[in-house]
């Protein structure tokens, strides 16, 4: 049954491609091509978690894919009446004008104090329930309280909301990244800056996902600009062999980072790996052989990001509660606490979830992809916030063959920060753009009158 659910998803993917031409950087791409991988990579662990797929497991992840299908092509049709034609990209003006220096600088300078206040913060927490040690040992500890526990860990309101700002900004200064790198631009250091600052900042809390999350979107932002520019239905072999490479480098890196962190990983790179690719299937197929009852809070695992916001905001104690993940092994060997995106809708309601969610996955990510395609021009100085949010969602759709990123990402209180963030900075780069041109203008003017 394994070989048929890879060959099944594969041959899927293949039709979407080929019969639909689908873009590799379309809602339909992003989310069956890595359900078609871990299918794959589950036949090279057959042996080692002794795996026996059941029907109910091939029709959970086949059933939920064509369902995801099936929401895009809805998406898709509410765009006939305004038809979307890739225009080559283009610039505002002859001369495009780009961020000045100082901009970058007040920004990164702005990074830097909240990062280290973050670190500061996370240390403070973690002292209150006395654990000492490193920084790495604490940012553990600090993961560790807030994913498993029902205790109140947070670093407090506004360092919330700042540290949500040196993540919103990430993807601002990827997709400036990317602007630049395919249009063959000078990058600046201070631009690299601007992002690594970012990226460590998603780091500071003890999870992974923040700071990949960011440089998958750049890469989808420089897929989206290359293709747009060129006006491509598809990327160039050596354009495709660049992205991969980039790709297995995140996948080495992960299980040292994880260490960085502070987390124990006893297990070699080929079992990390195969835990991580292909254990969220062969866990999601032991978990459905036995009937779970729903839960007492409603949709308690599929919006698990906003409940416990809730819970705290307005005194509701049977909102805070801790993620149900428990860890499983076969042959002493462990399969890690990940399940695929269709745990959270089966444990939350049933099958039937496991039908519609992903449906309205797929209507709501073709309708943000659709959105990005209709712009005809592209500026560094205008930051097109559909295509920013596009990129954020990216992530959330490749990874749903991982756990359930999409629900759980964008219904909380973070995805609404970046949004004001986001809006907020655009505004920002734009008006710094403004100060630049008078300030020009007024030295050219003060020269001509001497």
């Amino acid at each position: 049954m394994v070989y048929f659910l890879a060959l099944t998803l594969i041959v899927i993917t293949v039709f979407v491609y080929m019969i639909r031409n689908e873009r590799i950087i379309a809602p339909s791409m992003l989310f069956m091509i890595p359900f078609s991988l871990s299918a794959f990579y589950l036949i090279l662990n057959i042996d080692r978690w002794c795996v026996v797929l059941n029907l109910n497991t091939y029709l959970v992840i086949v059933g939920g894919c064509v369902s995801f299908l099936i929401g895009t092509s809805l998406g898709k049709l509410s765009f006939r009446t305004h038809k979307v034609k890739d225009q080559g990209l283009l610039s505002f003006c002859h001369k495009e004008k780009e961020i000045n220096s100082l901009t970058f600088l007040v920004f990164l300078f702005v990074e830097i104090v909240i990062l280290y206040l973050c670190l500061q913060g996370i240390r403070n927490v973690v002292h209150r329930y006395g654990f000492y040690g490193s920084l790495s040992y604490e940012i553990y500890r600090y993961r560790n309280l807030g994913l498993y526990t029902t205790e109140s860990v947070s670093l407090g309101r506004y360092l919330d909301w700042a540290y949500s700002f040196n993540l919103a900004i990430g993807y601002i200064w990827a997709y400036i990244f990317a602007y630049r790198f395919a249009n063959k631009k000078r990058i600046s250091f201070i631009l690299v800056a601007c992002i690594l600052v970012s990226l460590v900042t998603g780091f500071v809390k003890g999870g992974r996902q923040a700071s990949v999350q960011i440089i998958i979107s750049g890469i989808l932002y420089y897929m989206f600009f290359f293709l747009r520019k060129f006006s491509r239905a598809r990327l160039p072999i050596k354009k495709v062999l660049k992205i991969v490479i980039v790709v297995a480098i995140l996948a080495v890196s992960f299980q040292s980072l994880g260490k960085v962190l502070g987390r124990t990983v006893q297990a070699d790179f080929d079992q990390y790996i195969a835990v991580y690719l292909s254990g969220c299937i062969r866990n999601l197929n032991e978990w459905l052989k036995v009937s779970h009852p729903l839960p007492d809070v409603f949709g308690k695992m599929t919006f698990a990001n906003l409940y416990p916001y809730l819970g705290r905001k307005f005194s509701r104690p049977e909102w805070i509660y801790a993620l149900d993940l428990p860890y499983l092994s076969a042959n002493g060997l462990n399969s890690g606490n990940i399940y695929t995106t269709f745990y959270a809708y089966i444990y939350d309601f049933g099958y039937i979830g496991a039908a519609i969610l992903p449906f309205i996955i797929g209507f709501v990510s073709q309708q943000a992809y659709k959105r990005a395609l209709k712009r005809k021009s592209f500026s560094e100085m205008d930051i097109d916030i559909p295509l920013l949010f596009y990129g954020f969602i990216s992530y959330l759709l490749a990874f749903s063959f991982f756990s359930n990123k999409f629900y759980e990402c964008l219904v909380s209180i973070s995805a609404v920060r970046y949004f004001i963030f986001w809006f907020a900075i655009k505004m920002v780069i734009k008006h710094s753009g403004m100060i630049n041109i008078k300030f020009t203008l007024g030295l050219h003017t003060s020269r001509k009158e001497q």
